[in-house]
């Protein structure tokens, strides 16, 4: 093996001092990401909106309640309650004692009515130049406290995200390669090891500004690996992304680059476009400090692989032959696609036409999954992650319980000192 320029530590929670919480507190890890100041954030854009709405002045919300109320879209997402009616789970017959308890089923409706992640009078004309405005201000948040909570580890996957939705909006996609086929399209970039979401941001569609000295894909490379470039990480990604050209960038910026290649790249010779070797067998080009992989795995089909942090590369002595590089790429690849079926699989995502409502659902999923890595990797615990849902919606829902105490509790003061 003939690795350099490679990173050697394990991913782990930074700075430890903000991590440091309870063993039993699991809803501090949740707060670490969607912390005080966006839900306060999101409390004012909703109290806003209702009190435009319904022209009630004094109408407000808690951050106990509003807490409660993400507690119990966790809870419908656990439960895969998603595509029953609300009156559900809240009716004599169906409904889940977790819902009775802590909210009613109005004021839940009213609050998923009403929320809002922006103040659209504040600043008129805005949609013109930023399409993602609605929520952009919770989006950049949660991922400013997401790199600042955890260092990631060797290796980082680039990849994107079809978040399912049809909601209208300027720039739902449609992938005729993606099972869901319509959706919104986010760029991420996920630590493989413990597949914590580490960066990410929306794609806007084709007018979306960007500097015309790169190509999009550089661009997209470039800003999911700002916060870890020059520390000798490497990076994972598909034949989207890859070009000889980012791997030289990102080699003079001491972070390595392990791809597939489109053939069709005007950087690959012409010798190696049409080429078709024995099967199982490959062949090495040098240039620079890359190196480009060609393996024929298939009889009429093979696969390039750029690499520029092999400075050879071994060939496997089992049956398939792998070259090192193919192995590599094979090891580090998933890191997205794992998170994103972790998301899925207990998604707080319900039926609604409003984009920004989905992109909340969606930043909701990523912190389960972050908050799941932070509180195992801080405490040394090696709890579910549904588990860990769980146990965040229900310290969640207590906020709001002892907000309602306190609430009775002076009531019947008050009751006291009126006899």
């Amino acid at each position: 093996m003939g690795l350099h320029n490679v990173l050697r530590e394990s991913p782990v929670p930074s700075p430890i001092e903000k991590c440091n919480f309870d063993v039993e507190n699991m809803a501090s890890a949740f707060g670490l990401m969607i912390d005080e100041p966006m839900l306060q954030h999101v409390i004012k854009c909703t109290e806003t909106e209702d009190r435009k709405k319904l022209q009630y002045e004094t109408w407000s919300l808690s951050v106990e309640e509003m807490e409660a109320f993400i507690g119990l879209l966790y809870l419908r997402g656990v439960c895969g309650a998603k595509g029953l009616p609300l009156a559900c789970l809240w009716s004599a017959k169906w409904s889940i004692r977790f819902y009775c308890e802590r909210m009613s089923r109005n004021r839940f409706q009213e609050i998923l009515r009403f929320i809002r992640f922006d103040v659209k009078s504040s600043k008129p004309g805005r949609l013109e130049q930023d399409k993602f405005t609605l929520v952009s201000d919770i989006w950049n948040r949660f991922i400013s406290n997401s790199i600042s909570s955890y260092k990631p580890g060797d290796d980082i996957t680039v990849d994107e995200q079809l978040f399912l939705t049809k909601a209208k909006c300027r720039f739902t996609q449609y992938m005729s390669s993606k099972p869901d086929k319509f959706g919104i399209k986010f760029w991420l970039a996920v630590d493989v090891d413990s597949k914590y979401i580490l960066n990410g941001f929306l794609y806007l569609g084709k007018d979306e500004k960007w500097p015309s000295d790169q190509s999009l894909s550089e661009k997209i490379i470039l800003r999911l690996v700002d916060p870890y470039i020059d520390t000798g990480r490497n990076i994972t990604m598909d034949n989207f992304f890859t070009s000889v050209n980012l791997a030289e960038k990102l080699k003079a910026r001491g972070t390595s680059v392990v791809g597939t290649v489109n053939r069709s790249r005007r950087d690959i010779p012409a010798g190696v476009k049409n080429a078709y070797l024995p099967l199982q067998d490959s062949f090495i080009m040098n240039h620079n400090d890359c190196t480009l992989t060609v393996y024929q795995g298939k009889v009429n089909k093979n696969v390039l692989v750029l690499s520029n942090i092999h400075a050879s590369v071994s060939i496997g002595v089992d049956k398939k032959r792998l070259p090192e590089t193919i192995s590599y790429y094979n090891s580090t690849k998933f890191g997205v696609d794992i998170a994103e079926q972790m998301a899925r699989r207990y998604s707080t995502k319900a039926a609604s036409w409003r984009w920004p409502l989905q992109v909340f659902y969606n930043i909701l999923d990523f912190d389960g999954i972050n908050s799941w890595i932070l509180f195992k990797e801080t405490t040394g615990s090696s709890i579910s992650h549904t588990d860990l849902i769980i146990n965040v919606a229900e310290q969640l829902r207590e906020g709001n319980l002892r907000n309602e105490k306190k609430a009775k509790e002076g009531n019947n003061q008050d009751t006291v000192l009126c006899m």
